[in-house]
């Protein structure tokens, strides 16, 4: 499928004091940058654009002493109830048959996220070979993880259908999904809105009642979804073997692996027959105040996201940073000589000896740091790039070799200059606040300092390009 075809989508929260959840706008920026870069448009959302729409219900905090949690204030944002409403957001706008690829932020915890842009269009003409409407990536080609593991059991009982089938269907996870807008994708991420929206199928057990033997953690909206796809599965909607391949996590064509599909061994026989040809499931039925109440409320959110407006900028600007703009903080020291260089030392004590500058510019941004520096100290240390919130960027020797790179670089060398003791380096990378920070590693940046000046730094230069695809309500 062509790109104009694909549309990503994603969604992260922004931190105080915007929401009551941590902060992910630095990884959003990364996974945008990467996104709009290959080529594709992409579609994002906050709890901020959410609750400017009405959809503030689906990023309520809940209660964090609930159950079993792994995914650290994920309670504060609705326990991800917002997933099923953002990917029907993204189909807004999109033609019949196209296609919206959601993908999880957390692209420094699962870097391979970001290789999905490579081979999107591959992926999607591979899925929807073997599916028709919408496709959840299974966790691992194996049967070693099943979905009620990770499930209450309300969830099990009420959506699942507690059966045989159900105890050994595979996990599927939610953090990619991929839906072509058809009226049936439509209806099952209805569906899971709905119940999504059910207190006690989005939270973790209370006290005093019992998880399933061989719990794991609770996934709270991904739970549901795995949930609601047995129940399709079941009667005969998705198919016996759904979703029939997997990316076994890492989600591009390259981890494409043999699937061990046993579990359909459990499927009643009539149901392993061809597809029922129904509408949706049973749920709509069970639940049908709620399931009216959740058209109704879509329906209006969506409307509100129709007004909306978002735009998206690229451009490139020199910013013009004086030497005496620069601070030492933590363990650094500076000093300046003649106006024209920066002297750059630590201190004796444990921590990172860092100068650093701030500027409105620097935030969310790809940044080109370039500047030559020389050796003042018969110490071994080098110099050492900071990401503010992240820790080292990446690491230079004494002789100008990089020995640390983190997934924030994007590339990093130092030449020799003609003058005898000089270096030159040059370090691009995704910078995710609003400071720049130069240091002193030994080897890394928080180290024990030796108390001493240790670096003359001149022709400090910083080039900076927003990263794409900012979204405004």
């Amino acid at each position: 499928m062509k790109k104009n075809k694909i549309r990503f989508a994603t969604f992260h929260s922004e931190g105080s004091p915007y929401d009551h959840s941590d902060s992910r706008r630095g990884q959003y920026a990364i996974y945008r940058h990467h996104v709009v870069s290959a080529g594709f448009h992409l579609t994002s959302f906050t709890p901020r654009i959410l609750e400017s729409i009405g959809a503030g219900s689906l990023v309520k905090a809940h209660d964090s002493k609930l159950g079993s949690i792994r995914n650290a204030s994920i309670e504060k944002i609705g326990f991800a109830a917002w997933a099923p409403a953002v990917v029907l957001l993204a189909m807004e706008g999109l033609s019949d048959g196209e296609v919206v690829f959601y993908n999880d932020v957390d692209v420094l915890k699962y870097p391979y996220y970001l290789k999905r842009m490579e081979t999107a269009e591959k992926m999607v003409d591979d899925i929807f070979r073997h599916v028709d409407d919408i496709f959840f990536q299974r966790e691992f080609n194996s049967q070693e993880y099943k979905a009620v593991q990770y499930c209450n059991p309300y969830q099990i009982n009420e959506i699942g259908i507690d059966t045989e089938f159900t105890q050994q269907f595979p996990l599927l996870n939610a953090g990619m999904m991929v839906a072509k807008k058809t009226p049936l994708a439509k209806q099952f991420l209805l569906e899971w809105l709905t119940l999504s929206r059910i207190d006690r199928f989005i939270r973790p057990c209370p006290d005093g009642v019992a998880n399933p033997d061989g719990f794991k953690h609770f996934t709270y909206v991904q739970s549901i979804g795995n949930m609601l796809v047995i129940r399709w599965i079941k009667e005969g909607i998705f198919p016996a073997g759904y979703p029939f391949i997997s990316y076994n996590r890492g989600g591009y064509p390259g981890c494409v692996g043999n699937i061990d599909n046993s579990h359909v061994n459990y499927l009643e026989e009539s149901r392993k027959q061809p597809l029922s040809g129904r509408f949706g499931s049973s749920i709509v039925e069970e639940f049908n105040e709620e399931f009216v109440d959740t058209e109704r409320f879509y329906h209006a959110i969506a409307e509100n996201y129709r007004n909306g407006s978002h735009f998206a900028a690229m451009y490139r600007i020199n910013v013009t940073q004086p030497l005496e703009s620069w601070r030492a903080v933590d363990g650094g020291r500076i000093s300046f000589q003649d106006g024209s260089v920066l002297i750059l030392g630590d201190s004796k004590r444990q921590d990172w000896h860092v100068v650093r500058c701030y500027s409105e510019f620097f935030d969310e941004a790809i940044v080109e740091l370039q500047f030559s520096a020389k050796s003042i100290s018969t110490s071994e240390s080098g110099i050492h790039i900071h990401g503010y919130g992240f820790g080292d960027v990446c690491n230079f020797n004494k002789q100008g070799d990089v020995i640390f790179k983190s997934g924030l670089l994007i590339d990093a060398n130092c030449q020799e200059c003609e003058e005898i003791g000089w270096k030159i380096y040059t370090v691009k990378f995704y910078n995710c606040h609003p400071s720049i920070s130069i240091g002193v590693a030994n080897p890394m940046g928080f180290h024990l300092g030796a108390g001493e000046y240790q670096y003359e730094i001149r022709n400090l230069m910083v080039h900076v390009t927003p990263m794409q695809g900012k979204f405004i309500v």
